[in-house]
């Protein structure tokens, strides 16, 4: 069965590795050091802090680039990649291939008969996956709260829930994402291949990473956290054992 690799991709980064960067916080109306952001976006706000990107915002990040290197956070994923329980597996389902266009024939412009006397034919699948398994990102929809499945900005499931997804606060409301990228080595900081399941990274073990690591998080920055456990995915994204017993941290 075929990979389906990366297939949502939704934040470009900038200057991944890079130091402090500029500033980031020209043009910024909302941020207030020591505060943050508050609840400052309006009651019809869908997607928070994103609203503080600008053209001087990504400006800035562009211009962090120093050696133009790109690293690929993809990962496979097919009916064997590794789920939390509460979601569905992947399935990737050839839908029509050489062999069944020449024997279903039931397209007569890929027939001989129809004029196809060179014997073209393609490949096509059908993809049934989960919008939350392997390379993906989540709208500010997908975490709810409270008996009456409250989510970001007080909108309520029962009023904008649906049966083709959120109506408030969805993917489809993300702006394409151009920023400074930091990475927090975790793994690395506590000396671990992997951190070890259920693993609670505390904000002691980010402050230390970042202290590690002599980077620093500034207003605008995208945040990624290495745990180390991608190692374990597997190359057709299978649950690979040791993933759920990795080296103990003291």
């Amino acid at each position: 069965m075929s990979l389906a690799k990366s297939l949502i991709v939704s934040i470009s980064l900038a200057g991944l590795f890079s130091g402090p960067a500029l500033a980031q916080d020209g043009g910024m109306k909302k941020w207030v050091q020591g505060k943050g952001w508050g609840w400052v976006w309006g009651h019809e706000d869908e997607i928070g802090a994103l609203n503080e990107m600008t053209d001087a915002s990504r400006l800035a990040a562009l211009q962090l680039v120093k050696q133009g290197k790109t690293y690929d956070l993809g990962l496979p994923y097919d009916r064997m990649s590794y789920k939390w329980p509460g979601h569905s597996p992947g399935e990737v389902i050839s839908f029509r291939s050489p062999a069944g266009v020449r024997t279903q024939k039931d397209l007569s412009f890929a027939t001989p008969e129809g004029g196809n006397t060179g014997g073209t034919a393609w490949h096509s699948n059908a993809i049934f996956m989960n919008d939350n398994v392997a390379t993906q990102i989540d709208g500010l929809g997908h975490i709810t709260h409270g008996p009456d499945s409250h989510f970001y900005n007080g909108f309520k499931a029962a009023e904008w829930g649906g049966d083709f997804g959120l109506r408030k606060t969805d993917v489809t409301t993300i702006p394409p994402v151009v920023a400074r990228g930091v990475l927090i080595d975790v793994a690395g900081y506590k000396k671990v291949d992997a951190l070890p399941s259920h693993y609670e990274i505390s904000v002691e073990d980010l402050e230390g990473a970042l202290r590690a690591q002599n980077v620093e998080v500034t207003p605008g920055s995208v945040v990624l956290v290495r745990t180390g456990t991608a190692r374990y995915w597997g190359k057709m994204g299978a649950t690979i054992p040791k993933s759920a017993n990795t080296t103990p941290l003291e």
